[in-house]
């Protein structure tokens, strides 16, 4: 009897069920991780230093790194020490750097919460700065990008001398791609200047996997050009945050090298569709909240025959969170109430999300196993399930008598080939 075992917050969920015997496992090949990623990114760093600028340059100039809030698992703890230790070595004082938490629309970290992301001797003494993107006192306008977007970004980092940005490149639910200049572009922006950008949801590409022609995610680089950051320190990792390789260098340079190597650890060789179709987030922080793990489902529906069932299990340990996604979902009854008024009040985010959710659950029957409520699961236009089990026999009374089956453990690292991706 085949065990099926799922990532699910900082532990996993189970199925024995012996229906499932002839599934099919969808999981690349991850290659292994780095032994040391700490030596080689000050390797890499000191080399890229002094490439990019002349030593005596940095001395005397305001450095601002920006780097995600708790909703992303990069390893800041093996990142950031040589990032200060060299920047320190090159003469720039501890009052001149600056940590900037890129935030984007979501809730500000509480100082406790900073305290427990960011558990490194290192950056004692360095001003950090959490990002609000309704504050507009604190943000500076650049103007516009060819596609439109009036970009507004945090003045501050903006107006620092030398800027970094630290983040992950792995496959984005309508992003294409996450990493380079998107942790500023977008985790720094104002509210309008996100909404804008994210609006280009539904349009042709704005899929996992794309990045030439998704013209989200090309928005976003035109941002970056606004913004004029100079260094971009990206990861990518395995499903289980182990670092395959640090790449140091421009951010678009740091891109073309970085989904290269998403290609070959995170991309099937097929696109192969299920009637059902068995996914996890990827674990904690992956599933802290159903804002984030509903990018889960976008990527389990790419396996998934219209009709079908995708089986998510997301703790979703923090909730929703989004408050604005919550009170947009106050007095909704069902999906088609969801889209009609999604549409018709513009694009929002926080609300993308239920809009997101009830398209997708109009192409296939969801069931999820989390920490929500059975009632508030229904509301977000999902079936609840108390554990695999369960899920797995409600999904199979969905489905015809010859049914196939996907296994996705690491939903979010894996994505379908693309032809011209």
């Amino acid at each position: 009897m085949r065990n099926i075992k799922l990532p699910y917050h900082t532990s996993e969920v189970a199925c024995s069920d012996a229906r499932i015997n002839s599934c099919r496992l969808v999981e690349p090949p991850s290659p292994a991780p780095l032994k040391d990623p700490g030596a080689r990114l000050h390797a890499i760093l000191k080399e890229h230093l002094h490439i990019l600028v002349d030593n005596p340059y940095l001395s005397g100039k305001t450095i601002a790194i920006a780097i995600s809030d708790d909703t992303r698992p990069i390893p800041y703890e093996i990142l950031l020490p040589p990032v200060i230790n060299i920047l320190l070595n090159d003469g720039v004082n501890i009052p001149n750097i600056r940590l900037f938490i890129a935030s984007g629309t979501h809730k500000p970290m509480e100082q406790s919460q900073i305290g427990k992301m960011l558990p490194i001797p290192e950056i004692a003494g360095i001003e950090i700065v959490r990002h609000d993107c309704d504050n507009r006192e604190c943000l500076i306008n650049l103007g516009k990008t060819p596609y439109g977007t009036d970009v507004w970004i945090n003045k501050e980092y903006y107006q620092s001398d030398f800027k970094v940005v630290i983040g992950n490149i792995e496959p984005h639910h309508f992003m294409g791609y996450s990493g380079g200049v998107k942790t500023a572009a977008i985790g720094l922006a104002g509210r309008s200047t996100i909404e804008q950008n994210h609006a280009m949801l539904g349009q042709e590409r704005t899929l996992p996997g794309y990045y030439h022609d998704n013209p989200m995610r090309q928005d976003v680089e035109a941002i970056g050009d606004f913004i004029g950051i100079d260094l971009a320190i990206n990861t990518v990792m395995t499903p289980d945050f182990k670092i395959i390789d640090v790449i140091v260098d421009t951010p678009r340079k740091v891109m073309l090298a970085g989904i290269e190597i998403c290609k070959q650890s995170m991309q099937m060789a097929g696109r192969e569709q299920f009637d059902l179709v068995i996914a996890s987030a990827g674990g904690y922080p992956k599933d802290i909240n159903l804002y984030q793990a509903q990018k889960a489902i976008t990527h389990a529906l790419l396996f998934c025959k219209p009709g079908g069932v995708v089986i998510l299990a997301a703790a979703c340990s923090q909730g929703i969170g989004s408050d604005r996604l919550e009170d947009f979902m106050r007095g909704i009854s069902n999906r088609d109430e969801a889209i009609k008024l999604f549409r018709s009040l513009g694009f929002q985010i926080g609300p993308h999300k239920a809009y997101q959710l009830a398209l997708q659950s109009k192409y296939a029957k969801i069931i999820l196993i989390s920490n929500l409520s059975a009632d508030t699961t229904r509301n977000y236009f999902m079936e609840p399930a108390d554990d695999l089990d369960k899920a797995v026999s409600m999904a199979l009374e969905h489905l015809p008598p010859n049914h196939s089956i996907a296994v996705l453990p690491h939903a979010t690292h894996t994505i379908p080939y693309w032809p011209h991706m």
